[in-house]
């Protein structure tokens, strides 16, 4: 069955519902949720690596959890993307909510309009832990905040991080990854700079957290 998104204008009023898919190659505003992992006990924060097989930008790293909001669901409901994406559970009350964010890419055939409802949570805990979806994630990333910093800063041109990967036989393991910038999903503004920014400042404890 095809999954029905709410749709809105662009003051985000709500202007019905329509098929997924539909919504794209329309170009119809719509809401998703994003959730940021951060990592206190290495000091780094979390990317899923897409699978291969995903229609939009496979293999490239990605917010840590994400997903469309189905219709007549509440950014609450979006914790259920961090729980299938990585195979963990997450109390949506853990989570700090940084803002609301508006993301316009086209491409043929498929335009994308959303408001992003932004959260980062804290979660102290080896990539090892973590149980991915096969079927949308191939790997874990997890890259140091500082570095991160550099490297979206574009004061670094490669940085080595740890890694959780599938391999052939569909199994993860742990091992090093050399990746820059070309590595990640493209955005037009500096949101993973800021997610970092961000997440420094949670380890820190200097609130509040915010994000546009």
């Amino acid at each position: 069955m095809a999954e029905l998104i709410d749709i809105y204008d662009a003051n985000l009023v709500h202007q019905g519902e329509m098929e997924r898919e539909q919504a794209h190659k329309e170009a119809q505003w719509h809401r998703t949720f994003h959730c940021w992992v951060v990592d206190g006990a290495s000091k780094s924060l979390l990317f899923q690596r897409r699978a291969a097989v995903s229609k939009d930008s496979p293999n490239l790293l990605d917010v840590s959890a994400a997903g469309h909001l189905g219709a007549g669901e509440v950014p609450s409901a979006g914790v259920r993307e961090a729980e299938e994406e990585l195979g963990v559970f997450f109390n949506f009350n853990d989570l700090h909510h940084l803002g609301e964010r508006v993301e316009v890419w086209d491409s043929t055939g498929y335009y994308n309009r959303e408001y992003q409802s932004v959260y980062m949570t804290r979660r102290d805990e080896p990539l090892t832990t973590y149980n991915p979806q096969l079927s949308e994630v191939n790997g874990l990333v997890s890259v140091p905040i500082a570095e991160g910093i550099q490297l979206f800063s574009n004061d670094a041109g490669e940085i080595t991080v740890e890694a959780y990967l599938a391999d052939n036989s569909k199994e993860f393991i742990t091992q090093k990854l050399t990746i820059d910038s070309t590595n990640f999903i493209p955005r037009v503004q500096r949101y993973y700079l800021a997610v970092f920014v961000m997440a420094e400042r949670l380890l820190e404890e200097k609130f509040p957290l915010v994000i546009s």
